[in-house]
């Protein structure tokens, strides 16, 4: 320390030259510990003639990259001392300049002159330069003492310096007073040395920020995220210190750059947090840097309460929603169907600015003259003009400034499409109303009846009674369809303005006459409204006197409909209430007719009464009464007729209006009021609004002719239960049968009789009834049901059922019993050429039957369980099905008489059917799986004309054949060497015994004939027979029978 002192002793010391104002330069360069205290400074005598230019620092650092080819340091991009002389030697921190300061009076406003223009050319060539060295300026007194008188002058001047110069008093500039001793030169060079330390000191220190802002980029390029986010966050906390921040003039560019700068630290500190996957330190980061920077700005300059504030603000939100967009995060995706909080923030910012930028007056928005008028220089010490636009840029008198609804439109579409991704639908019509009213200022009306139609049609804050916000809707919607010219929507939305719940407007006519007043329409426009989607200023209830009637009578029931509208509303002519029935009533038409002659109450604002009904065809009533052809409902055309009537159906606000009306009813069973349709017809538009009866209510009252309401005491007053009349009908199955069976064609006889009191033109009528064939044996069970009127009320049905039961049972049951026979066919042989085939046809059909055969014998035992006689006329066998590779076919049969078999019941009957199986290849060992069935052909013994012949169909069970297991089989017959006529009963036969092997191997049986006393043999007693594969063997005896009668 006392070596730098003694530096600036020495340059204290130096002699004037040409004995008036010179300048000395002092260059410092601090690069030692704090600690040590030990700062050198550098004395460099400037030469005597120079030009007014401060040299520029050369730098051997190049701004190209290290590792680029043009880079001294190519290619490994190693630091070099260069970077050490450029720091210590070549680049001061603190350019301090040391000027005379004369005491001639004569000459001091010339030489000032002269001094500040060389202190401002010196301070340019810095700026030019690039770097962020500080000049520093010392004027010292001439050595001979100032007289006393001197001193007020001197300070003058050296105010005149300063500003003239722009430099700080004790920072940047100072005065030496003469000085007679080294002690006291001394003293005054440890003060200069004081004031320009911390200076001097903060210049490295921001270059420590810039290179952590470096390190924390080149971290993010390795992917580190942590030591990024340290390198960032030490980058921020210097930034923010009171180090650097309060040496950079408020409001300055220099001030607008830091605060930049601060804004990227904080994004690229946001931007690792959401790379961690960190979102909850990120929201937190987010908002710190918020709020340390408002307190910035309340503390250091004109506060968060201006227009520029709010602008960042909105800059801010946006940065965040950009971030967490650009992620990704999971939790935030679509398909998790989570709830999150409002992302619209940027768009109230940007209202909060429009707002404060609206009370800036007009004198701060008018455009400067001038660049050094006082206007510009007021504005920008008023308002933060940081990242936008000036005052009279902003908000221009007279012109177009920034636009601040298209902002928020933008913001707000934004905040929508995340809402509604997200499901938050209540959310999704809020954003649409703000955006919608910034449309409406914009007069982009198509694109406000895109916003608020689909919020107006599904609006849940009606049923829940958040009226503020649908009488916003409706009257920003309105405007919208106004503009153009949808009748239609004003009409509906007029409608539900008249309603009294909402805020009366002023000077507005609600008159519905009135509605579709200035507008430029197409078409006449009708309006389809209904109380699920809009609600209405009239309500309507439709009751039933009592629960139950009886068909052919009349019941008592009451239409009321009230008005809810403003007081000051005209009142609305309905044209016509139509009443739709659930059920067997039909529909109710009243129509308006202001002379009607029923009868007419009117008590404590309610009128009752009494209307008429009378049938009319649909042809006459419903499009007459509703004077539109075109626009009548599909169902109106389909109903017959219609219950008719007129009364006066003017209503007005707060009047309620009762119609008495007597319903006929025709039908049985339990009718339902389920709708009222409200209708006003007029030449210019028309109005329906449809009204849902509820299926149940606890409110339901009938209102009394002396305007008394009665509560009626069940909560389906819509609902009526009609009994049928009491039928006097006759029903009588006659001609039945004893017993019907299965599979033969039911006819039934019934016998309808009139027991009415009425005449009538027959008093029976048969009806004959045909059924179904039933396949299988069941219990029938069906009703009759007969449907009449009499003549006297043709327009009351009357209903009579009767239900019959009938029994179908099986008329055979039988039981089956399968023989092996003998087939008389000879075998096939393996050796034989023309057993082979070609395997490449695929047509089963078209094959011969090659293979080995078998001959069966189906034995059916069957049974009549009939309790009368019937008569067979038909018995044969079906094959249904057989394995594939097999062919089957029945021969033989019973023969039956010409007039048939007569079965009695309970009786046994057999019946003997050959089935003849054979395979298709010679090859193919695998069984055959055979189903058939046994079909008879019968009809009734009773039947006289013989022309109705049933069939019955008996399932036999599966057989399986030509299996690979040998048979063995006997059959007996007459010797072919004698004589038929030789041979007399029980006399000589042949009994032949036949083995069959149908599988692949050699077998060998052993056959032995034993003597017996019955009869007597001729052949071996005792024989081996051997049998090839796939052949048979046959061995024949003669026997003669000993006993009569058993052969």
């Amino acid at each position: 320390m006392q070596r730098s002192s003694t530096a600036i002793w020495q340059a204290l010391t130096l002699p004037s030259h040409h004995g008036h104002s010179g300048t000395r330069s002092v260059r410092t360069d601090f690069e030692s510990s704090l600690s040590a205290g030990l700062i050198p400074f550098h004395l460099e005598k400037l030469p005597s003639q120079r030009t007014s230019k401060c040299p520029r620092p050369a730098s051997s650092c190049t701004p190209l990259s290290p590792l680029s080819p043009s880079s001294t340091l190519y290619p490994d991009g190693l630091i070099n001392t260069d970077w050490l002389q450029k720091h210590q030697e070549r680049v001061p921190s603190v350019y301090l300049c040391f000027y005379t300061l004369t005491s001639d009076q004569g000459r001091a406003t010339l030489l000032d002159n002269q001094l500040k223009t060389d202190i401002n050319a010196i301070k340019a060539e810095i700026a030019k330069s690039g770097y962020k060295t500080k000049l520093a300026v010392a004027l010292m007194s001439e050595t001979a003492p100032l007289p006393q008188s001197l001193t007020q002058s001197i300070q003058e001047r050296l105010e005149n310096i300063r500003k003239g110069t722009g430099l700080d008093t004790g920072r940047s500039i100072f005065y030496i007073a003469p000085r007679e001793s080294p002690e006291e030169l001394t003293q005054a060079a440890d003060t200069i040395l004081t004031a320009l330390y911390p200076q001097s000191i903060e210049y490295y220190r921001d270059l420590g920020l810039r290179y952590d802002f470096k390190s924390g980029v080149f971290a993010e390029f390795r992917q580190e995220a942590e030591a990024a986010m340290r390198a960032y966050e030490q980058a921020y906390d210097g930034l923010l210190g009171d180090d650097v921040w309060d040496l950079i003039p408020s409001w300055s560019p220099r001030w607008n750059e830091a605060r930049l700068l601060c804004d990227i630290i904080a994004i690229r500190v946001l931007r690792c947090f959401l790379w961690n996957e960190q979102t909850s330190m990120a929201v937190s980061r987010w908002q710190a840097h918020r709020d340390r920077i408002g307190d910035f700005i309340d503390q250091r300059g004109q506060g968060t309460n201006n227009y520029g504030w709010k602008a960042w603000e909105t800059r801010w939100s946006l940065v965040m929603a950009n971030l967490v967009e650009r992620v990704g995060i999971p939790a935030l995706g679509s398909s998790t169907g989570m709830l999150f909080l409002q992302p619209e923030k940027a768009a109230w910012h940007t209202a909060a600015r429009r707002a404060l930028a609206h009370k800036m007056p007009e004198e701060d928005r008018e455009e400067p003259t001038a660049p050094s008028s006082a206007a510009p220089q007021k504005a920008g010490y008023l308002y933060d003009t940081y990242l936008c636009p000036e005052p009279w840029e902003e908000l221009p008198v007279g012109k177009v400034g920034v636009d601040y609804s298209q902002l928020i439109i933008d913001c707000l579409m934004a905040a929508r499409g995340q809402f509604e991704a997200h499901g938050q639908y209540r959310l999704v019509a809020e954003v649409s109303l703000e955006c919608a009213r910034e449309s409406a200022k914009l007069k982009q009306w198509e694109d406000v009846i895109a916003l608020l139609r689909p919020v107006w049609e599904d609006m849940p804050f009606r049923k829940e009674g958040w009226n503020d916000i649908v009488e916003d809707v409706n009257w920003t919607l309105r405007a919208a369809a106004a503009e153009k010219g949808l009748g239609e929507l004003v009409l509906a939305i007029d409608w539900e303005l008249l309603h009294r719940r909402f805020t009366r407007r002023k000077g507005w006519a609600y008159d519905l006459s009135q509605s579709l007043a200035g507008l430029t329409l197409a078409s006449r426009p009708i309006a389809r409204l209904a109380d699920d989607t809009v609600s209405s200023f009239v309500t309507a209830s439709f009751v039933f006197r009592a629960s139950e009637g009886r068909a052919g009578e009349v019941s008592a029931a009451q239409l009321v409909i009230a008005s809810d509208a403003v007081a000051e509303s005209v009142a609305v002519p309905i044209s016509s209430l139509k009443v739709e029935f659930e059920g067997g009533l039909k529909t109710i038409l009243l129509t308006h007719d202001p002379n009607a002659s029923g009868p007419i109450v009117v008590k404590r604002n309610v009128a009752v009464t009494k209307v008429p009904l009378k049938e009319q065809e649909t042809e006459s009533d419903a499009e007459a009464a509703e004077g539109d052809d075109d626009d009548d409902d599909e169902d109106d055309g389909e109903e017959r007729t219609l219950l008719c009537g007129s009364a006066n159906l003017t209503l007005g606000a707060g009047q309620s209006r009762a119609y008495d009306l007597a319903i006929p009813l025709r039908e049985p069973g339990e009718a339902r009021a389920t709708s009222v349709l409200i209708s006003v017809n007029k030449e210019a538009f028309r109005i329906d609004y449809s009204v849902t009866l509820p299926e149940t209510s606890n409110g339901n009252v009938w209102v009394e002719a002396s305007g008394f309401h009665r509560m009626i005491g069940r909560p389906d007053g819509q609902k009526i239960q009609v009994q049928p009349r009491p039928p006097k009908m006759e029903i009588k199955l006659v001609g039945a049968l004893e017993q019907y069976y299965a599979n033969e064609r039911i006819s039934l006889m019934f016998e309808v009789g009139n027991e009415e009191d009425e005449d009538a033109v027959t008093n029976k009528v048969s009806v004959e009834v045909a059924l179904d064939e039933v396949l299988q044996p069941a219990s029938l069970e069906f009703g009759i049901r007969v449907s009449y009127h009499l003549a006297s009320d043709p327009g009351t049905r009357i209903l009579q059922k009767e239900t019959f039961t009938i029994n179908v049972v099986s008329p055979f049951e039988a039981n089956y019993e399968l023989l092996p026979r003998v087939h008389l066919d000879p075998w096939p042989s393996l050796f034989d050429p023309e057993t082979i085939q070609d395997l490449s046809d695929e047509d089963g059909t078209a094959k011969l039957a090659l293979g080995l055969a078998q001959r069966w014998c189906l034995r059916c035992r069957y049974a009549s369980f009939a309790t009368e006689e019937l008569r067979v006329v038909g018995l044969e066998a079906q094959i249904l099905s057989s394995t594939p590779g097999t062919r089957c076919s029945v021969k033989g049969g019973p023969t039956l008489p010409a007039e048939g078999l007569e079965v009695q019941p309970r009786v046994m009957h057999d019946a003997e059917f050959d089935i003849m199986a054979q395979k298709l290849s010679l090859d193919d060992r695998n069984s055959a799986r055979v189903e058939a069935a046994l079909v008879i052909k019968w009809r009734r013994a009773n039947d006289s004309n013989g022309l109705t012949i049933n069939t019955t169909t008996m399932p036999v069970p599966a057989y399986t054949m030509l299996s690979t297991e040998p048979r063995v089989l006997a059959s007996l017959s007459k010797p072919l060497l004698i004589p038929d006529e030789a041979l007399g009963p029980d006399e000589l036969v042949d009994l032949d015994i036949t083995i069959e092997n149908p599988s692949g191997h050699f077998l060998t049986f052993g056959l032995t004939m034993e003597p017996s006393d019955e009869f007597a043999f001729s052949g071996a007693k005792k024989t081996t027979v051997h049998v090839l594969p796939v052949a048979r063997r046959t061995v024949s005896y003669r026997v003669l029978p000993l006993v009569r009668g058993d052969f």
